[in-house]
């Protein structure tokens, strides 16, 4: 049934899980939170070392878009020379427990691929949205 699927507010679950997904979502994103939950508060330099393919511009576009999403804050301390420090807020933090779900989840599936029980490409086929909507 259709309405099972809204809630009382009549938006869509897809919705809100679409919006997760863009905040944390991208090659990067993940990963900088993920050594931002682990290492600790990170400078940039750190930070890039922790990634030795991404380039200076690519961590600093991702480092913004997290900041301005409200997950990372950026927190710059005058001493001799200027120091950078990028860490997690509150928000950021509530994020732990599904950064080390999709890791564990991402390692399992690391571990099945390797044992070989990957689905054969001749198998699989595109499910359409019609089929997918007729099988809820």
């Amino acid at each position: 049934m259709k309405s099972d699927h809204l809630r009382a507010d009549h938006t869509a679950p897809a919705h809100h899980l679409s919006a997760a997904i863009e905040r944390i979502g991208g090659k990067w994103k993940g990963l900088i939170l993920y050594m931002l939950m682990t290492r600790g508060p990170l400078r940039f330099n750190d930070l890039r070392r922790c990634f030795p393919k991404i380039t200076h511009r690519v961590l600093t576009l991702q480092l913004r878009d997290l900041e301005h999403t409200g997950l990372v804050n950026r927190e710059v301390q005058m001493s001799t020379q200027m120091r950078v420090i990028y860490g997690l807020t509150p928000y950021g933090k509530a994020l732990h427990p599904v950064i080390i779900a999709l890791e564990a989840w991402g390692a399992q599936g690391a571990d099945s691929l390797s044992q070989g029980h990957r689905e054969p490409q001749s198998d699989r086929r595109a499910i359409s949205r019609k089929e997918l909507i007729l099988t809820e």
